[in-house]
């Protein structure tokens, strides 16, 4: 045999489990455009196998988060915990920081959300515009919270 027709397990885990992540991200569009059930439930089911099948995948974390928060099968400091799997294992995955500034948001910890968009603006270089927003909207929420009370910034 040549070694161009060896293929390593590793290989063959990771293609498994990209084919699995493309097909939970096209539950997960379907069920953002449609919001129906059945393509929320395949979109779970998906990254799930997803994790299963490489775990070092982050993408599978926020985004099962993101779903599993919305389907009420985990808390804001479940999301938060499964956002913290994924930075670990790409710290410099942009999503990964923008998905973990929301919860920070959604739990009321401005801050954090603040310091998580600020991490996805340095990990996406010129295509920045996205955690930019979120980070403007972090920001003008503190402004207006500041001003409604008179405390300065």
């Amino acid at each position: 045999m040549t070694e161009q027709t060896l293929t390593p397990v590793t290989s063959i885990a990771n293609t498994d489990a990209e084919r699995i992540l493309e097909e939970a991200r096209a539950a997960h569009e379907r069920f953002l455009i449609k919001q129906q059930d059945p393509d929320l439930e395949r979109a779970i089911e998906c990254y799930v196998d997803a994790i299963k099948a490489s775990p070092t995948l982050s993408e599978s974390y926020y985004r099962l988060a993101s779903l599993l928060l919305i389907k009420g099968q985990i808390t804001v400091e479940g999301a938060l915990e499964q956002c913290k799997t994924a930075v670990s294992l790409e710290p410099s995955n942009p999503n990964a920081h923008i998905y973990t500034g929301y919860f920070h948001c959604l739990n009321g910890d401005l801050k954090e959300a603040e310091k998580e968009f600020s991490l996805a603006i340095s990990g996406s270089g010129i295509n920045s515009a996205r955690p930019r927003l979120f980070l403007s909207k972090v920001l003008l929420n503190r402004i207006q919270a500041n001003s409604s009370s008179g405390t300065p910034l």
